[in-house]
């Protein structure tokens, strides 16, 4: 296929995506009352505009710059313009994190399309975003899409992973795990020293628009971090009764992700499965939304295993392992897919919260366990990069 043809392709497909996006989600995209996060932002950007502290508003957590810019926005367009921006750029995010967590397997366009637009109108993550007003799937778009240019862009993947964190740090561990990766044939070793570089730098200049915040912000997340309907590992932990700072979270899964991109070398795919698994990992809040960090690995494993049973012959023992396994996917999946009823079990005893949470705080490892055995993550479709020649 030509380049152009490559790109009149993926144009179609995201212009299919949006148009079944805002069909699906039109009365929360152009809602005038305020959602509940919208809420928050909104009292931040007018306490950042009145010259006060926006970490006074009591469950704002995010950076400096996105407080800044938000205020900025609302003064050069008012708070109306504003909401309605933030509401597109997470659909838009939303469907970057469906199509290019889709073009890292080897599924056909057709394929791709049918998939992602189920994902669009029916997937939790997608859903929790946009009742929410959250802008969590707005920052991991910004994320996919850095990821998805490491190959081709690396001085573009690393500014735009930099922004993403610099409005939220949803993924850290992603830009951390970069100088351990060791690529696989085809990618410019260079590549990764590029984007860390700028992706350090990128975010580096947005937090010094706010230096003078930065510190509220870092006392505002240290002393109270909100624990109700968190999915993380650190609240599956702590209800085990074994409490890790937040600190050592971060370095432990940076650490077990360096090890494991130390192992063997491996191309854009796996080393996107292993940086948003550790980034999941890493993160001390993980709400339904966050687990979108888990569509790459879950598309990948589905995608090997299925091909795998599918060759084994019929009745054949690797055939009926293939299946079970399946099956534990699936069910993992629809954990996840199920994962907002877990509010209801907060307050309850702690062993109790740890035995419903933990199918879900599970289910990423073992979608990238699958997904990233030998031979399961050969090049193959790699999102963006692959729109040349595809």
């Amino acid at each position: 296929m030509t380049v152009s043809g490559g790109w009149r392709r993926q144009a179609a497909a995201g212009a299919v995506l949006c148009a079944l996006a805002v069909l699906r989600w039109h009365t929360a995209l152009f809602d005038l009352r305020l959602a509940v996060d919208e809420v928050d932002y909104t009292r931040a950007f007018a306490a950042v505009d009145a010259g006060g502290d926006p970490y006074e508003v009591e469950r704002f957590l995010y950076p400096p710059p996105f407080a800044l810019a938000g205020a900025a926005a609302e003064r050069a367009f008012g708070e109306r313009s504003v909401v309605l921006f933030l509401r597109a750029a997470n659909l838009l995010g939303a469907i970057a994190v469906v199509w290019i967590s889709l073009g890292w397997s080897r599924c056909s366009w057709r394929a791709r399309v049918l998939l992602g637009s189920l994902l669009v109108a029916v997937w939790a993550p997608i859903h929790q975003s946009v009742a929410y007003g959250n802008i969590s799937l707005a920052v991991l778009g910004a994320t996919f899409v850095g990821l998805g240019l490491l190959e081709a862009r690396p001085l573009t993947a690393g500014a735009t992973l930099g922004l993403g964190l610099a409005m939220k740090p949803l993924a850290p561990a992603s830009v951390a795990l970069l100088p351990f990766w060791r690529p696989a044939s085809g990618t410019r070793p260079a590549a990764k020293w590029i984007a860390f570089a700028a992706a350090a730098s990128t975010l580096g200049v947005a937090l010094l628009w706010g230096g003078a915040l930065l510190p509220r912000m870092l006392d505002r997340t240290a002393t109270r971090l909100p624990e109700a309907r968190s999915l993380s590992l650190g609240r599956l932990l702590q209800c085990a009764g074994l409490d890790l700072p937040p600190l050592l979270l971060l370095v432990l899964a940076v650490a077990a992700g360096a090890w494991l991109l130390q192992l063997r070398a491996r191309p854009v795919a796996g080393f996107a499965v292993l940086a948003t698994t550790a980034a999941l990992y890493a993160s001390p809040l993980v709400w339904t939304h966050t687990l979108a960090l888990s569509l790459p690995a879950q598309v990948i494993a589905f995608e090997r295993l299925t091909g795998a049973w599918r060759r084994a012959p019929a009745g054949s023992p690797d055939r009926r392992r293939h299946g079970l396994v399946l099956m534990a996917l699936g069910a993992c999946a629809l954990a996840i897919q199920g994962s907002e009823a877990l509010a209801a079990i907060d307050g309850g005893p702690p062993l109790a919260q740890a035995l419903f949470i933990a199918p879900v705080v599970l289910s990423p490892a073992l979608f990238a366990f699958v997904a990233l055995r030998r031979g399961a993550d050969e090049p193959g479709s790699f999102g963006l990069a692959a729109t040349v020649g595809q």
